[in-house]
């Protein structure tokens, strides 16, 4: 009985011993700033494990509802544990979508507020250049976080890196 006792209590020190030398290693990380950096190679891990879906949008934003129904699915998504990485263009009409200042009559869904949610949960949002310059809009006449691309350029390589395209 005395064996198992004394047995006990080296694992129970061993274990004791283990945690601190665990806690230790943490204020260490701590002190030199490496759990800031384990931290953001776990996000971009994480980012980079996921799948990739790029949604392209041409339309008026209040004309029908496909711009909606298309930010309804970019939010489902985004979220949750099977979540996919989001990119979402704008070209032609579409590009009022990321204007802000909207003010839809009362009671009716508000694109802005839609896509500026979207945009917080990482949503990457792009609006085409030329497509803006056509409508008298400017980089300041957009929401924080969308930005202005090109065609050639962002929505190309979007569609090389992603694994979904959808087009509405």
């Amino acid at each position: 009985m005395e064996s198992i006792v004394f047995e006990w209590l080296t694992v129970a020190e061993k274990f004791a011993s283990l945690e601190k030398m665990v806690e230790t290693e943490k204020q260490i990380k701590h002190i030199m700033g490496f759990d800031e950096i384990l931290s953001q190679r776990e996000q971009w891990e994480q980012k980079a494990s996921l799948e990739t879906l790029t949604i392209i949008l041409n339309g008026a934003p209040y004309g029908d509802e496909k711009v909606w129904n298309a930010l309804r699915m970019a939010k489902a998504l985004s979220v949750g544990a099977d979540r996919m990485k989001i990119n979402i263009f704008f070209l032609g009409d579409a590009v009022t979508t990321a204007k802000k200042g909207q003010k839809p009559p009362e009671g009716f869904y508000n694109l802005e507020k839609m896509l500026t949610e979207l945009i917080d949960q990482g949503v990457q949002v792009v609006v085409c250049r030329t497509c803006i310059n056509a409508r008298g809009l400017t980089q300041e006449d957009l929401v924080e976080g969308a930005r202005v691309g090109t065609t050639a350029g962002d929505l190309a390589q979007w569609v090389k890196e992603s694994q979904k395209i959808l087009s509405f």
